[in-house]
């Protein structure tokens, strides 16, 4: 494209148009309208419509009766479309704060199976024991189960920029107490709790990171946005089970706090913070729309493409229409929709307790808890690509059908031997399984509630898998004969939920 038009026209009938692009074609220009609605002047939707021919290369931009001076008012998510450009400044942004904060968040959650196991056997830390740090670790789900109560209405306030660099200052300040309380307050086991609460409650902000990356790149891209997203969380998780067994198992568990969860983070708010820039559609949805605009501009110019956010104004919602959408939404305690809140979050409990009890109780599947952990987190990335199958064969089949394998494959620890080679396959087996469902039931949320409900639906289901993980170190102390067989009747009960579920709101289970 060699040329970004802002201008609405007429054509035909008098219908309004808006000049998307402009390129040459031979003796012709080529260019791509959307429609307008005429009082509102805004495109409708997030995709661009029709592609229409002019008779010479001058016609697009004077044989059309162009209206001088009008400004083109786009959606946000048609604004990022138009603005894309070279992707550079989304892609900085992926590195810089994807890659730092949310894909590493597990470092906060998962490290602990390791470095507890030092801290154990610290003789300078009598109080530190098998059977008192799990309550450490515990309390580390707690504040993630606060957090996730209260990110939704700060985030509505603040903005997610102020609530997730808030969450990373939070964070490296929970590593350096993780490394220095301990010594400073006599190995207070009350002391490490409550600085793994903190690092829960601020973890929290770590994970909105992968919304606010999605809402700074055109729809279209979402999707694959997150899928990286979820592979390097699982590729990192692999990567820092593999050298906590080989690489720094001879290092103290200190040196290996501050590797895996301080420089990330730091990494996140020296090169990420000042790139970062509030989101498009939280500030258009505020009704800033000026604010919005600036920082499209922003975007546009370290795109390489400036021209394209030229006289754009991004659409903010009216008070009017906000109330007619709203007006007739049934209440999400209502006898239509309670039977699906208590359904989905009874399938958050499973997976979340299913996956971090799984990681917590790598050590009881195999003698080698590195090499279980490691494939683990490996096995997470096949059953983040067998998700994509819930595109052809239904969200409510894939789903169902990998709740039950999972039951399954979790249930065979019940008879299985404890260490051996079968054990360790059923649990891997449970866990690919496992995956699937945890990325299914995000959009069931989404498709089994209609839009002015689906937030609140969202937040009970957050809530839902955090009181699920609550319980994940406690499952890490109990035989692999108990905890295997305790997610798979989980799961199990899980996939006749799902086939009480519609496939979409509005269709019947």
């Amino acid at each position: 494209w060699l040329k970004v038009c802002s201008r609405i026209f007429t054509l035909g009938q008098g219908h309004m148009y808006c000049l998307l692009f402009q390129r040459p074609q031979g003796n012709k220009q080529v260019v791509s309208v959307a429609p307008v609605d005429s009082p509102q002047r805004r495109i409708s939707g997030s995709t661009f419509c029709c592609e229409a021919q002019a008779a010479s290369p001058g016609a697009a931009g004077k044989g059309l009766p162009l209206l001088s001076g009008t400004p083109c008012v786009l959606e946000a998510d048609a604004a990022l479309e138009r603005t894309f450009g070279s992707g550079a400044y989304q892609l900085a942004l992926f590195i810089t704060v994807g890659l730092t904060l949310y894909s590493s968040t597990w470092a906060f959650s998962l490290l602990p199976v390791f470095t507890d196991i030092k801290l154990a056997a610290d003789a300078s830390l009598p109080n530190f024991t098998s059977t008192s740090l799990p309550i450490a670790s515990t309390a580390l789900f707690l504040g993630w189960l606060l957090g996730s109560a209260g990110v939704g209405p700060a985030t509505e306030r603040w903005g997610m920029k102020k609530i997730i660099f808030g969450g990373a200052v939070g964070l490296l300040l929970c590593s350096l107490a993780t490394v220095a309380l301990p010594s400073v307050t006599g190995d207070s086991i009350a002391a490490l709790a409550v600085v793994r609460l903190f690092s829960g409650i601020f973890v929290t902000a770590g994970i909105l990171t992968g919304v606010y990356v999605q809402d700074l790149v055109p729809a279209r891209w979402r999707n694959r946005v997150m899928v990286a997203l979820n592979v390097a969380y699982s590729m990192g998780a692999a990567v820092m089970s593999i050298a906590c067994g080989t690489l720094t198992l001879g290092l103290d568990w200190r040196i290996e706090s501050l590797l895996w969860c301080a420089v990330p983070t730091l990494a996140a708010l020296v090169f990420g913070f000042p790139l970062a820039r509030e989101s498009v559609s939280f500030l258009a949805g505020k009704g800033r729309s000026k604010e919005a605009s600036a920082v499209l501009a922003d975007i546009a110019q370290k795109n390489g493409d400036e021209a394209s956010a030229a006289g754009i104004s991004i659409a903010t919602p009216s008070k009017s229409s906000d109330a007619g959408a709203s007006q007739g939404a049934p209440s999400l305690w209502s006898p239509v929709l309670l039977p699906r809140v208590l359904a989905l979050a009874t399938c958050f409990v499973a997976c979340g307790l299913g996956y971090y009890g799984l990681s917590y109780s790598a050590g009881g599947l195999s003698s080698n808890i590195y090499t279980s952990s490691a494939l683990l987190n490996l096995v997470d990335i096949v059953g983040y690509m067998v998700a994509l199958s819930a595109d052809v064969l239904g969200r409510k089949t894939v789903q169902s059908t990998a709740f039950l394998a999972g039951g399954i494959c979790l249930l065979l620890g019940a008879v299985l031997q404890p260490g051996s080679m079968a054990l360790q396959a059923s649990a891997i087996a449970g866990r690919l399984f496992l995956d699937v469902c945890f990325t299914t039931i995000y959009v069931g949320v989404v498709e089994a509630f209609p839009a002015p409900t689906r937030s609140s639906a969202m937040g009970v289901c957050q809530l839902a898998a955090r009181l699920g993980g609550l319980f994940a170190p406690f499952c890490g102390t109990l035989p692999a004969s108990v905890s295997c067989p305790l997610f798979g009747a989980l799961l199990v009960l899980s996939a006749g939920l799902t086939l009480s579920l519609p496939e979409k709101d509005g269709e019947s289970a």
